[in-house]
């Protein structure tokens, strides 16, 4: 899945990769096969994926979509380039312009971000470095499920904000500070 984010973010119809010796991987999803023209090595052809939205949690953002993300940035990043559209939701919103100070630490430029949500403990159950941790239990909890209405019953039953770490939709609309497209 990777390469085929990556190359929509380098606007590449495929990406190469390495053959998968032994997978029924490649011959599943039907993925072609390319010769280096330069090694006559041969390569999968991974098809590009470019998502239509992309909904990004991170640790800053400010109201002009300008996004950090501390720690480890997996494949956000790439996530960011390869979507037509993103929505970025923020532990901390920040004034307009309160990322420019050091602008090789953004991760995400506000030009492509269609929305900013301000969403304390908006990636819960997952973590967010320096913010939270881990949710084990609830993970666990989750995982465990075997139908949909158990899942619908178990967020029916969810506390209420503030003492929930969901984030409430009203409050969602309040703190909606970029729209637009693109």
């Amino acid at each position: 899945m990777v390469a085929g984010l990556r190359a929509a973010a380098y606007g590449l119809s495929f990406m190469p990769l390495s053959l998968l010796g032994g997978s029924q991987i490649p011959s599943v999803n039907q993925w072609q096969t390319i010769r280096d023209p330069y090694t006559d090595t041969e390569y999968l052809a991974i098809p590009a994926i470019r998502p239509d939205w992309a909904i990004l949690h991170v640790q800053q953002a400010d109201s002009l979509g300008n996004a950090r993300i501390y720690g480890s940035k997996f494949e956000d990043v790439i996530l960011s380039r390869a979507a037509q559209h993103i929505i970025i939701t923020c532990e901390e919103l920040l004034p307009e312009y309160a990322l420019t100070d050091v602008p090789e630490a953004t991760d995400v430029p506000g030009f492509l971000v269609d929305a900013v949500v301000y969403a304390p403990r908006g990636a819960w159950p997952t973590s967010c470095y320096q913010h939270y941790s881990l949710d084990e239990e609830t993970i666990r909890t989750i995982t465990t499920m075997k139908e949909r209405d158990q899942f619908l019953a178990w967020i029916q039953n969810l506390p209420t904000p503030p003492t929930s770490p969901l984030f409430d939709t009203p409050l969602a609309k309040e703190h909606m500070v970029k729209e637009g497209n693109r």
